[in-house]
């Protein structure tokens, strides 16, 4: 029913994994003819993350073209988070290898060192 479809706009639409222009297509077919543009836009705004709300609010463009924006800014934002994530997880794994490899730095030179001074005694 309407007022079912309509309670999925207001309450049950996260942007989840989708596009911003994606999640506002869907809340306007679902919305029908029972929220203005202006509203919807607004609850549209609500489910972005803060960094793209920002950037929404402070634009005065047609929501055409807000959509594309927002599209854009979520999608970049997507990618740094990724690329920082890798990275992390590269210095951890990195910081793991330093450590095996000091170890193994350690025990070489407790090698050579008591190897060394074995010598030294037979010489003496």
């Amino acid at each position: 029913s309407q007022q079912r479809r309509l309670q999925r706009v207001l309450r049950d639409m996260p942007l989840g994994d989708r596009r911003p222009s994606d999640l506002f297509n869907e809340m306007k077919r679902a919305a029908g003819s029972a929220l203005s543009e202006s509203i919807l836009h607004d609850l549209w705004v609500n489910r972005l993350p803060p960094y793209a709300q920002a950037a929404i609010i402070a634009t005065n463009v047609p929501i055409v073209d807000k959509l594309k924006i927002a599209d854009s800014i979520v999608e970049t934002m997507q990618m740094r988070e990724v690329r920082i994530h890798e990275v992390s997880a590269s210095n951890h794994t990195t910081d793991n290898d330093l450590r095996t490899e000091i170890a193994e730095l350690k025990q070489r030179f407790d090698r050579v060192t008591s190897s060394e001074k074995t010598r030294a005694s037979y010489m003496v």
